[in-house]
């Protein structure tokens, strides 16, 4: 896998935006600065070839001194050209044409072709060169001055921006990314410092890390660094906790067998053996469903938790769990109802589910006295979710004490059942899993507990008809 590098990254990018500086200022001197340029020289030739004819108008055109004049003009002004340039190589032309018949009465380039044209800037090409011609008339002598000036010439004068610049751009690109390259290690030095702040602690060492000295665009990451810190370290907590209260919980099922052992060993009497008999495998049994359910929330605590997504009719689970739970509701002549529509289509995790349910209604019948009523419903009125309600009308339990329902190894104060008060925990994580959760509400009759499981509502199909059935 290739490694990004942020510093190179912060290089190239600088090194871009000079590159697309540089080239938005050849393209404005390409196509902004330089066509203006241009239009500067051409208003100088037409100041020139006004110039021509004014110092011609006093001098006919059959006058021995009239070619002499044209030329020390021409001079003059190839001259004044050449001062502001390296090599003395600009060769203008200088012409004077019958303004009439378009005549040439004068032209240091005889070899050119000059066509008459009206006063003003004419550009044309001959022979493969451009000419930039600049003509102005004296109507009294009927001369026109022509001032021309090659594109060689042009070229010369106003220069190659690309080439002109190419030099000190480079250099000045040189130095930006010098500098960059610098600003940019420096810049990413406090990032440096803080790796190794980090890189250098102990691994139990989960404080924060002091945000005091440090830059602006450095705190999110460490505030962030920060809270996934507290959040390991608070997981830390739990699983200590956890540990804690899970030996705790096995150590009196296991102290209990072995005290019954130790007290088997010194009893001859077969009735008092068996009924020591008997205790041990309650303590055994006790000891087992309580391991079970410790791997059972510990592998629920995972994130790679298996789920299996299928189609389910929470009608005919309900119906099945609670005709499950009959034989035991008998005993303590509990009455169970149940009420919901024909058919509920849900997808979610079949095992999962049932869990969750077994789970509750086992509680209803385990803690709920006799001659209790248990009343289970199904509520399709939500369009997100779906929620089944379970509620009894048995001893209930106080208000101060339903936020802690689900917490691990809680058991309600003066409860006289036996329990490991994970079962609500596990099934408050299965129904996490599935993407639903857990509520505690009022029993019936103003009386008992009530619990809600929230079942997410995807592809949810209801049959319309009402399912209401009674079960002792």
């Amino acid at each position: 896998m290739r490694i990004r590098s942020f510093f190179v990254y912060t290089v190239l990018l600088q090194t871009f935006s000079m590159l697309l500086l540089w080239g938005v200022w050849i393209a404005w001197l390409k196509y902004a600065y330089l066509p203006g340029l241009s239009e500067d020289f051409n208003a100088q030739q037409m100041v020139i070839a006004r110039g021509v004819s004014d110092t011609l108008r006093e001098t006919p055109t059959d006058s021995a001194t009239f070619p002499q004049i044209a030329r020390a003009l021409e001079s003059m002004y190839a001259n004044a050209m050449k001062s502001g340039l390296e090599e003395e190589n600009y060769d203008p032309l200088v012409a004077i044409l019958h303004s009439t018949t378009g005549e040439v009465l004068y032209s240091n380039k005889p070899d050119v072709h000059i066509p008459l044209k009206p006063d003003g800037i004419e550009r044309f090409t001959e022979d493969g060169e451009t000419w930039y011609l600049a003509y102005n008339t004296d109507p009294d002598m009927q001369r026109t001055a022509v001032i021309g000036e090659s594109g060689t010439d042009r070229h010369m004068l106003i220069g190659d921006p690309a080439t002109g610049t190419a030099v000190p751009l480079l250099f000045i690109l040189g130095t930006m990314l010098s500098s960059t390259i610098i600003t940019t290690y420096l810049s990413l030095r406090p990032l440096r410092e803080t790796t190794r702040s980090i890189a250098t602690r102990n691994p139990g060492n989960l404080t924060p890390i002091s945000m005091k000295y440090q830059y602006n665009e450095m705190r999110p990451v460490l505030h962030a660094i920060n809270q996934l810190m507290q959040r390991v370290d608070a997981a830390n907590l739990r699983e200590k906790q956890f540990m804690a209260d899970a030996a705790h919980e096995l150590r009196t099922p296991i102290a209990a067998v072995l005290a019954q052992i130790h007290l088997l060993k010194q009893i001859d009497d077969p009735a008092e053996r068996n009924e020591i008999t008997a205790d041990m495998e309650i303590s055994l049994d006790r000891a087992v469903s309580l391991s079970r359910q410790l791997i059972d929330l510990a592998r629920l605590e995972t994130e790679d938790y298996p789920l299996k997504m299928e189609e389910i009719d929470l009608t005919q689970a309900l119906s099945h769990t609670i005709a499950m739970l009959v034989p035991y509701a008998l005993r303590k002549n509990i009455e169970f109802s149940f009420d919901g529509p024909e058919s509920c289509i849900v997808v979610t995790d079949k095992q999962a589910l049932f869990s969750i349910i077994n789970n509750i209604l086992n509680n209803a019948v385990k803690y709920c006295p006799p001659d209790s009523q248990a009343e289970v419903s199904l509520d399709t009125g939500n369009p997100d979710e779906v929620q089944i309600i379970i509620r009894d009308n048995g001893n209930g339990i106080s208000e101060q004490y339903r936020h802690r329902l689900f917490s691990r190894f809680f058991r309600v104060p003066g409860c006289s059942e036996n329990g490991s008060g994970l079962g609500l925990a596990i099934a408050q994580n299965l129904a996490e899993k599935i993407g639903g959760y857990l509520s505690v509400t009022d029993g019936l009759q103003q009386r008992g507990i009530g619990f809600v499981i929230h079942i997410p509502a995807k592809n949810c199909e209801i049959s319309a008809a009402s399912h209401d059935s009674s079960e002792t």
